[in-house]
C-alpha cells in the first residue's frame, strides 16, 4: 500500500475514535446577520437591565444555551458601516489593506452603480463564501433586507461570477436563490423558509435582517422601540427553528451562525457600543452553553482568540478578538469545505466550536494534516 494512503487511513482511524467529540457535520448551514444588533445592547436584554424591560427572547436564549456564543465579537477595525462590513463577512477580508491582510477595498455604503461589482472595484476577482459552496455543488441562497445587497447578486451572477474550475462545472452564477426586499416585518425570513420547505432547499444560506438597524436610526439604540425590534427578530428566529424541525433533511442536520455588522452607529456612549457584536454558533457538535472565547483560549490545540482590550481595534497583529468576518469560513468549515480564496479571517479554519478538551492533540494534528491534503 502506498505510504500516503497508509497515512490517510491511519489518520482516519484516529479521527474515527474521536468523531463523537466533533459531532455529526451538518449538511445545512444558515448564516444570519442581524443588522445593527450591538452586543452590549443585546447583553442588557439578556440580563434584564434593558430600557422598558424585561423582554422575552427565548430563541436568542436558545442560541446561547444550546450553542457556543459571545456578545463581544468585533466588527472590522475602525469600520462600522453596513455594506463594507457585510462584504467582510461574506469574503472573509477586512475592508483595508494592511501587512498580511489583503482588503476587499469596498468603501461605499449605498446602492452600487449600474454594472459596478466587487471585482471592478478590486480586480481581478474577490471570492466569497458563495463561490466555495456553489463550486462544490451546494445550492446557495441570499435573502437580504436592504437594496444595497444587490452588490452581491451582481458580483456573483452568471456574467460576473468566476469560472468554476472544479469538476463538475456548476457554472458562474454563485447564488442560486436571491431575494431582496426592504420591507420590515419578516418577509425576507418567510421567503427563505418557503425556499427551504420547497423541493430545492439551499445547503448554504445567508439571511440578512434589518429591524434593529432601522429602529436604531429611528428611535435610538437601546430604546424601548429598539429593544422591541430585537423581540421581533427573536420571533423570526423561532420560525427558523421550527422550519429546521419541520424539514426532515434539516432536522438534527443544520447549523446556525448568527452575528451582526455593527452596533450603535449614531451616538455610541462607548466604543464597545459601536464595534462589539454578538457571535452565536448552534447545531450538531457545538458545545452547549459554551463561551466562544473560553473554547478558543489556545489550550488543547485550539486557536487563540482574546476579547478586545479597546474598541475599535487598530491592528490585526497580535492576539485578536473573534471577528464577525470569521462567520463564512466557519460556515464552510462546518460544511467540510475549505476556506474562501484570498480571505484572511479564519482562513486556517481554526475557530473552535466543539469542546477542544474532548479531543486529543493527536486527533487535532490528524485533522489538520487531512485538511492540508483536501
Amino acid at each position: 500500500m502506498p505510504a500516503p494512503r497508509r497515512l490517510v487511513l491511519a489518520l482516519c482511524a484516529i479521527l474515527a475514535c474521536t468523531a463523537t467529540a466533533w459531532g455529526v457535520a451538518p449538511e445545512y448551514v444558515i448564516e444570519i446577520s442581524v443588522d445593527g444588533l450591538g452586543g452590549t445592547y443585546l447583553g442588557k436584554i439578556f440580563n434584564g437591565t434593558a430600557t422598558g424591560g424585561p423582554y422575552a427572547v427565548p430563541n436568542f436564549t436558545r442560541l446561547k444555551t444550546e450553542g457556543a456564543s459571545t456578545l463581544a465579537a468585533h466588527c472590522d477595525n475602525n469600520n462600522w458601516e453596513t455594506l463594507p462590513n457585510h462584504v467582510s463577512i461574506l469574503t472573509g477580508r477586512p475592508r483595508d489593506n494592511s501587512p498580511g491582510f489583503d482588503g476587499h477595498n469596498w468603501t461605499g455604503n449605498g446602492d452600487p452603480a449600474v454594472g459596478q461589482t466587487l471585482h471592478t472595484n478590486k480586480p481581478p476577482y474577490v471570492a466569497s463564501v458563495f463561490d466555495v459552496a456553489h463550486d462544490n455543488g451546494l445550492r446557495t441562497g441570499m435573502y437580504a433586507n436592504k437594496s444595497k445587497f444587490s452588490l452581491f447578486d451582481t458580483s456573483y451572477n452568471a456574467t460576473n461570477g468566476a469560472q468554476d474550475n472544479i469538476s463538475p462545472n456548476y457554472g458562474r452564477d454563485k447564488i442560486d436563490n436571491t431575494y431582496i426586499d426592504t420591507a420590515l416585518g419578516g418577509v425576507v425570513v418567510d421567503t427563505f423558509i418557503a425556499q427551504q420547505k420547497s423541493g430545492s432547499p439551499n445547503r448554504y444560506s445567508f439571511v440578512h435582517i434589518n429591524e434593529p438597524d432601522a429602529n436604531g436610526h429611528g428611535s435610538g439604540w437601546g430604546s424601548a422601540t429598539w429593544n422591541q425590534s430585537v423581540v421581533t427578530v427573536d420571533g423570526m428566529l423561532g420560525k427558523i427553528f421550527q422550519m429546521i424541525q419541520d424539514v426532515p433533511a434539516m432536522r438534527n442536520n443544520t447549523a446556525i451562525i448568527l452575528t451582526a455588522d455593527h452596533g450603535n452607529q449614531d451616538n455610541p456612549p462607548t466604543g464597545a457600543d459601536r464595534y462589539q457584536v454578538p457571535f452565536f454558533v448552534w447545531g450538531p457538535g457545538v458545545t452547549a452553553g459554551a463561551d466562544l472565547y473560553a473554547l478558543n483560549n489556545g489550550q488543547n490545540g485550539a486557536a487563540m482568540r482574546k476579547v478586545a482590550a479597546n474598541y475599535p481595534m487598530t491592528t490585526y497583529a497580535g492576539d485578536q478578538p473573534i471577528r464577525n468576518a470569521e462567520a463564512s469560513n466557519l460556515a464552510l468549515d462546518l460544511l467540510d469545505l475549505g476556506p474562501i480564496p484570498g480571505s484572511t479571517f479564519d482562513y486556517s479554519q481554526t475557530l473552535v466550536v466543539p469542546e477542544p478538551a474532548t479531543m486529543s492533540l493527536l486527533a487535532l494534528g490528524a485533522l489538520a494534516m487531512l485538511r492540508r491534503r483536501r
